[in-house]
């Protein structure tokens, strides 16, 4: 008798495991859900304004701003942080050897006075660094590896191992790891699973941004469409699935081909940086297509690299763009209005 007992209670746990397993479900010590109430206040600091501009991209170093704008004779702007007055304009839109067209800054945790962009229009990758015998910025431009382009969020961990998401039609997963020495192009597959099943493709549905911390060994992926972020570490593996707020909230792709979504649908995560000690979330929590002046004020989410939540900041502009001080005691956040005019808000960080 006590051996039949014994067998049923082995079969309904055999039984157990194997359901659970292929549920194929996140395990609940992966899961860490942060309450998207706010925890710190910033009021912003108007420091720079600038008419007909339309800068779209920002990089902070120890004592530059670096800007991008695609409306400006001179694709790159410089600024000091000391006192945001305009130091240098850099490249130009002719063919010449310091023509850049549309630039985006490389992402990563150094922020030395040397900068690194890619033009995704003219398929290079651009180095930006201080000659002194010339006392001027200089530009210095490569041709990106076809299997780079057309990158976006690229991390530059080593100068041979990249990590990156594409334009999204290009995108087979979250996000790429391309090892030059190999020639091998890995795709992180799509996460986290949507309720709904789809027979298109999903590309735009997993929109996202990510950031590479060699030392650590991991990748952030915030996510534009649902309210998560998932942590990686190098090899695509997933450590951690963040979740604001208790409800898991996922869109829904009406219609795949014209990308369109249902109505209500929300956006959540615009953007992640970082320096040597945190990374920072851009949340800005609004129904897609909502005119930019319904559109609610952004929260920037902190946490340390062991991932640990230290901190929600409460801003009080609708940021489309942000950047941190290389020593956590400031970011920059940038403000578009409908005229294309952009301004500048310095926001204190208190941690």
């Amino acid at each position: 008798m006590k051996l039949n007992i014994l067998s049923i209670i082995f079969l309904i746990l055999f039984c157990f495991v194997f359901s659970c397993k292929d549920k194929k479900e996140m395990p609940s010590h992966l899961i860490q859900i942060i309450d998207e109430k706010e925890t710190e206040l910033s009021t912003g600091k108007l420091v720079f304004e600038e008419d007909m501009q339309q800068f779209f991209d920002m990089h902070i170093t120890d004592s530059l701003v670096f800007l991008t704008s695609q409306r400006n004779n001179s694709p790159v702007t410089v600024l000091s942080s000391k006192n945001f007055e305009r130091v240098a304009e850099l490249g130009d839109r002719g063919q010449g050897p310091e023509s850049v067209d549309f630039p985006l800054f490389l992402k990563g945790l150094s922020k030395k006075g040397d900068v690194e962009l890619l033009d995704l229009n003219r398929r290079s990758l651009i180095y930006i660094g201080y000659n002194s015998e010339k006392k001027r910025y200089i530009i210095e431009k490569e041709m990106m590896p076809d299997s780079l382009w057309p990158s976006i969020n690229l991390n530059k961990i080593s100068d041979t191992l990249y990590f990156a998401n594409s334009l999204v039609p290009f995108n087979k997963g979250l996000y790429f790891k391309w090892d030059k020495q190999t020639s091998t192009k890995e795709w992180i597959q799509y996460y986290p699973v949507t309720k709904r099943k789809y027979d298109e493709d999903v590309t735009h549905l997993y929109r996202n941004t990510i950031l590479a911390n060699k030392e650590k060994a991991i990748v952030v992926c915030a996510l534009t469409y649902f309210n998560r972020i998932a942590i990686f570490d190098l090899n695509g593996n997933i450590l951690k699935d963040i979740q604001i707020g208790k409800e898991f909230i996922e869109p829904v792709l009406e219609n795949a081909e014209l990308q369109k979504f249902s109505d209500g649908a929300e956006l959540f995560f615009l953007n992640v940086v970082g320096s040597d000690n945190y990374f920072y979330c851009l949340w800005n929590r609004s129904e897609i297509g909502l005119d930019k002046d319904k559109r609610k004020n952004s929260k920037i989410f902190v946490f340390d690299w062991d991932l640990n939540h230290v901190s929600t900041i409460q801003a009080d502009q609708p940021l489309v763009a942000f950047d941190v001080d290389p020593y956590d005691r400031y970011f920059l956040g940038l403000f578009s209005d409908d005229e294309a005019d952009t301004s500048i808000y310095k926001f204190a960080i208190e941690l």
